[in-house]
Formats: structure tokens, C-alpha cells, sequence
């Protein structure tokens, strides 16, 4: 395979945003594109260094007789990312840096922010970015929490600023962060969620992010006797599976994407 100098790219803050922070247990994006859940805040311009990634690893040798190292096990694998804020009077910045409770008021009418020795709350982390050719990417921890914050300066010739450390720490499955990338120049459709489970006479709502953005998305069930479906809208109606499609249609060729809901009797 020959070589291609568009792999090769750098990763711009996306515009209107780049940073944002919510509570643990929010629900996630599973792409590049999805609109942020309500809970997840800015933080505001990030410093010029941008955002830094050093995943870590450190192992052992095991040596045989005779000095030849015959293996390498694992034995520490650390996820750790860097970046400065540097919007100093923005309320979340502070609250990020000191804490959810030791930051109380408004700037309007007075703002009272407190350094003690509580720990730092975990919580979910996003940035997203533009890569070269408009692709988008967004990196989404979801557990991150702040394991040291460098020294603040204030002085007349640059901006306050608080550079973090934090931690990207193993979610269910044990990974630590996920990427997404997407052209969205590229035809597509993609669902919120690949498998589902509900009780029978629930519903839950499935999201879908369409590529152009505009298109006109339409919702089929397979068996409407087990669950049925209405702008994204799943019903579960008797116990059993249905595969749920939204699909769209760009230049005369349809593009699907797919989840499997698994309905249970009501307990």
C-alpha cells in the first residue's frame, strides 16, 4: 500500500467548542457527530499546546540465563491526558479545578471560590476537533478525574491559567477512552445504541445522526408484534427481538444503520 500524505494531519479545536465536562453516569456519544446530552458544560478556550494524550506502559523483563530477555510482561498501563484552560472566570473551569462544592455564586453577584483538601469529583470528559479535510474526530472519557493542576501565574503579560492532568480511568469495560472519527462529506447514517433491552409495554428512544444532516430519516421495525417504532421511538409490545432500521437515501442509494431490541415480559 502506497503512501498518502492526507493521512497526515493536525487537530484544530472544532468551532463554538472543544472541551466539555459532565457528571459520571451521563449518556455518552458513540460517534463523532451526536449532539452533547443537556448535563455536559464547556470549558471554554483551551490554551494554544492543545490537548495531550500519554498512554503509558511499563514493563518487566524477564531475563533467561545468560542476559537474553526471553519476555516482556505488562505490568502498568496508565491513560493520562493534559490540558490548560485558560478561561479563568468561567464558573465550570473553577468548579473543575476546585471542586463542585467549593465554588458557590455568580460574577454578577459575587463568586466565592474555596481551596481545601476534598477530593476531586470524577467525571466525564469530551473533546472534539477537526482534522485535516474536515474530518471530525472526539475523544470521550468516561471517567476522567484531575490528578494535578500546575502552578497558577498572574502576572501583566499572560492569561491565568490552570493546566490539568487527568486521568482517564477503566468504564465497564474496562476501557479508558474511546475515539471517533468521521468525514462527514461521506453518506451515512449511525445509531445512538447497537442493542437494547426493555420491558414489555416500555419505550425508549433511539437517536440517529444522519450525514448530510438534513436527510429525511425513516424508522422500520421488523416484527411489529414484538416492538414498533415512530420517529425514533421504540415500543415494545410482546416479549421477543426486533431489529429496528433508520435508514436514509442520498442520490438514489440507501444507507442503514441497525439496533436489535430485546423485549421482556413486565415484571
Amino acid at each position: 500500500m502506497s503512501n498518502n500524505k492526507n493521512n497526515v494531519t493536525t487537530g484544530k479545536p472544532r468551532v463554538g467548542g472543544a472541551a466539555f465536562i459532565a457528571p459520571i453516569g451521563t449518556a455518552l456519544p458513540a460517534d463523532a457527530v451526536a449532539s452533547l446530552a443537556a448535563a455536559f458544560a464547556g470549558l471554554g478556550y483551551c490554551s494554544e499546546d492543545g490537548l495531550k494524550n500519554n498512554g503509558a506502559i511499563t514493563t518487566e523483563k524477564v531475563k533467561a540465563w545468560g542476559g537474553d530477555v526471553v519476555m516482556a510482561p505488562q505490568t502498568e498501563k496508565s491513560d493520562e491526558f493534559k490540558v490548560t484552560l485558560i478561561e479563568s472566570t468561567n464558573t465550570t473551569v473553577l468548579k473543575t479545578v476546585f471542586g463542585d462544592g467549593n465554588v458557590s455564586g455568580s460574577l454578577a453577584n459575587g463568586l466565592t471560590v474555596t481551596a481545601n483538601s476534598l477530593e476531586l469529583e470524577e467525571h466525564v470528559w469530551i473533546f472534539d476537533m477537526i482534522l485535516r479535510g474536515n474530518i471530525l474526530k472526539r475523544v470521550v472519557i468516561p471517567s476522567g478525574k484531575v490528578t494535578a493542576v500546575d502552578e497558577v501565574t498572574y502576572d501583566d503579560k499572560s492569561a491565568v491559567a490552570y493546566a490539568l492532568t487527568i486521568a482517564a480511568l477503566p468504564d465497564a469495560s474496562g476501557n479508558t477512552h474511546y475515539e471517533y472519527l468521521k468525514d462527514p462529506a461521506i453518506p451515512g447514517i449511525i445509531l445512538d445504541r447497537q442493542t437494547a433491552e426493555i420491558a414489555d409495554g416500555n419505550s425508549l428512544t433511539l437517536t440517529a445522526s444522519s450525514f448530510p444532516t438534513d436527510a429525511s430519516v425513516t424508522w422500520a421495525s421488523s416484527d411489529t408484534d414484538v416492538a414498533t417504532v415512530s420517529e425514533g421511538t421504540v415500543t415494545a409490545v410482546d416479549p421477543g427481538i426486533a431489529k429496528i432500521t433508520a435508514s436514509i437515501t442520498v442520490s438514489g442509494t440507501v444507507y442503514k444503520a441497525e439496533c436489535y431490541i430485546t423485549v421482556t415480559a413486565a415484571s
